[in-house]
């Protein structure tokens, strides 16, 4: 009743300070896909940046994805230098014929897609994310370093993503929003780790307005349940 009153009223600021308070009591899809999907309207949000750290959340939230987000999941992670996770989200869809099936208008395109997905997933499994790694260390600025880290985070070697975005940020040079977008996927690594107690100190240290504050306050409400 009270986040129907707020919604009707448009009084968003408290909507969404209702939804933090209810989710994670109720724990149901509901009340995790408005909250998480706010992120999106935060003044510095980009589509390119953030969309797919929506979709983790989603994810740990348990929230179903419909076919065509997880095609879009799956083709923001390839397109990020994500390719073992791209292959992990698009591979059930390949599996259940929804894309590459008969159904599919797009059917060889969408089958071309996958194929590059596979190698480029083969390729950062046998050497690739190792080679990332090396490259970084020469690097003017800890971004390399970030983007193998997130890499690792994607192929659920939590641990070697947490040691190298750390590196990344350490190193430095990259700016606030990004940092902070870095801050965000270091904490999931380390409560993906085990260490809950310094994923939240991460988070809590996040401040920017392009979605990762916010997706890191629902992530600190998901460490707790």
């Amino acid at each position: 009743i009270v986040l129907s009153a707020h919604g009707q009223a448009n009084n968003l600021s408290e909507y969404y300070k209702t939804l933090e308070k209810v989710a994670p009591v109720l724990n149901k899809d509901i009340y995790w896909r408005p909250l998480i999907e706010g992120a999106k309207r935060e003044p510095k949000y980009k589509r390119d940046e953030g969309l797919l750290d929506v979709y983790r959340t989603l994810e740990q939230a348990k929230v179903a994805l419909a076919p065509q987000q997880q095609q879009e999941m799956g083709e923001l992670a390839l397109n990020s230098g994500m390719a073992i996770e791209s292959e992990r989200v698009l591979a059930p869809l390949f599996a259940s014929g929804a894309l590459g099936g008969s159904g599919d208008a797009e059917a060889d395109r969408h089958k071309k897609l996958f194929a590059k997905v596979q190698a480029d997933a083969k390729a950062d499994k046998t050497g690739g994310l190792a080679q990332s790694e090396k490259e970084a260390a020469s690097k003017p600025t800890g971004a390399v370093y970030v983007s193998t880290g997130e890499s690792y985070l994607g192929a659920g070697d939590y641990a070697k993503a947490a040691e190298l975005i750390k590196k990344g940020l350490d190193k430095g040079g990259l700016e606030p929003g990004a940092a902070d977008l870095a801050k965000l996927r270091l904490g999931i690594a380390q409560m993906k780790a085990g260490q809950k107690d310094e994923a939240r100190s991460t988070w809590a240290e996040i401040k920017s307005d392009n979605g990762s504050a916010w997706l890191a306050r629902v992530w600190t409400a998901l460490s707790k349940i």
